[in-house]
């Protein structure tokens, strides 16, 4: 091979060459720019995350949303998005380093959204909103989704993230009716509706509202291994402990004074609620109970004992009449004992006498026949029935029938028959009810058509007809 043809040779090798780098670079500059084309038309990646992320009812989480553009070299612009909240609400913002116009809660979207509208970040970088958040719905588990973030760079994918809200210990006491001067019971039930247990729960009840109320044998660990309670006046549980989803009941007996207010609901309130739920410290709202004392009264309503014929029958004198005398003990827990009562017969009607009694109360008596005194061993309670729509009947713990006879010499008239107040014993003393709790009952009745004295409804009915048979047999004997 000669020089020139070598040299030849050589020129079309480092023109090859420089072909191929030229043709490389363009290869590698195309890929680039596809690569970057590809970095350009990423979404940025959305994220939520509640801090903390289990709270109470009461409690705040600051909620942040962060847009990561770090892996695209291009500003990601016209960012926008709603996040609807729903049983949460935000505000005041911390801050908002993706620009744009931010709203909490916009009026189209109530109390629990966030909105952003025009919003940028640029290539290579985050950008995040703090927003603190609250609780204005029920507790659990609130998962909250962003899914519609939209940019310029195209839609990202959905971001979720979800909260925890424990429910607070519910503490119900349950209203008491009372006897004055007799033990009432308050019923407490305390429940853990939250998974988590409950420790060192603590609160008190103020009894101080109606004076001379205390408490009197108060239970020994009410609620759990160490919970306690103290006081008189004011009863104080402390240290009770719950497991999730756990509960208690326990009673407290409370002694209620002789001169206790009569009538009327007297509002009990506890102080708020302290315990450890979860780990967390918890301060629910207090509770209110009420206690309505009362004292034994009477009822009473006059009628006919028996009569042949028509209903309502005539009463007239000589007639048996029934008296009902109805005794009242409406306390759920207080028993009286030594019932006494009074009736003056005489001043109802002169010459009214009993004729017979009888009664369903423990170790009844009735003695005299013109003045009465009725006794009984005991008035057992008797709360108020009722429920579901029907509104609440007094029932009478027990009753005195007591048969009485209208003279026969009587010209007709009312009876009018007035008991005493009913005098008891109950746990603090002797007591007797007021005047209003005495009873009246009144039954008019007709005077005798026939002069005769009538002693019954019978001789009423039998002698007409031996009057008639008399009359009967005469005209038969002056018949031809």
């Amino acid at each position: 091979m000669t020089e020139k043809t070598l040299a030849s040779s050589s020129d079309t090798v480092r023109r090859g060459a420089s072909m191929g780098l030229c043709g490389l670079g363009a290869a590698l500059a195309l890929a680039a720019a596809v690569v970057g084309a590809a970095q350009a038309q990423s979404p940025p990646v959305v994220s939520k995350s509640f801090s903390p992320d289990t709270i109470l009812l009461d409690g705040t989480s600051v909620l942040t949303i962060t847009v990561d553009n770090t892996s695209s070299a291009v500003a990601a612009t016209q960012m926008q998005f709603i996040d609807v909240l729903e049983t949460l609400d935000a505000g005041p913002l911390t801050s908002n380093t993706c620009g744009g116009t931010l709203e909490l809660g916009p009026p189209v979207y109530g109390d629990s959204a966030i909105l952003l509208s025009g919003g940028s970040v640029v290539g290579g970088d985050t950008c995040e909103i703090v927003v603190p958040v609250a609780p204005i719905g029920p507790a659990g588990e609130i998962v909250n989704v962003i899914s519609d973030f939209t940019s310029s760079a195209g839609a990202s994918p959905p971001a979720t993230d979800t909260l925890l809200v424990h429910p607070f210990v519910e503490v119900a006491i349950r209203n008491e009716v009372a006897l004055v001067g007799a033990p009432a019971v308050f019923t407490y039930t305390i429940e853990n509706p939250a998974t988590v247990p409950v420790a060192d729960l603590s609160f008190a009840l103020d009894l101080k509202p109606l004076p001379g109320l205390s408490a009197v044998d108060l239970p020994a660990s009410p609620c759990g291994p160490g919970s306690q309670l103290t006081g008189t006046d004011v009863v104080t549980l402390s240290g009770a402990n719950l497991a999730g989803g756990g509960s208690c009941e326990f009673e407290v007996t409370v002694q209620v004074p002789l001169d206790a207010p009569l009538g009327g609901w007297t509002a009990l309130t506890t102080t708020t609620i302290a315990a450890s739920l979860g780990g967390l410290a918890m301060l629910a709202p207090s509770e209110t109970t009420s206690l309505w004392v009362h004292e034994v009264y009477l009822d009473s309503f006059l009628g006919a004992s028996f009569h042949l014929g028509a209903w309502p029958p005539p009463i007239l004198a000589g007639d048996v009449v029934d008296l009902y005398i109805e005794v009242f003990n409406l306390s759920r827990h207080g028993v009286a004992s030594d019932l006494s009562i009074t009736d003056d017969l005489e001043a109802a009607l002169p010459g009214l006498r009993l004729t017979s009694a009888e009664s369903d109360c423990p170790g009844w008596s009735v003695d005299g026949t013109a003045q009465l005194t009725l006794r009984a061993d005991e008035v057992e309670p008797r709360p108020l029935v009722g429920g579901n729509g029907i509104p609440p009947i007094p029932l009478p713990s027990c009753t005195f029938r007591l048969q009485l006879r209208i003279p026969p010499s009587a010209h007709g008239g009312t009876i009018v028959n007035t008991t005493s107040a009913p005098t008891v014993t109950v746990a603090a003393g002797t007591y007797t009810s007021t005047p209003s709790s005495a009873t009246t009952a009144s039954l008019a009745f007709g005077g005798n058509p026939i002069a005769v004295p009538l002693t019954s409804t019978w001789t009423r009915v039998a002698l007409p007809l031996a009057l008639l048979s008399v009359g009967l047999f005469a005209l038969l004997r002056r018949r031809p």
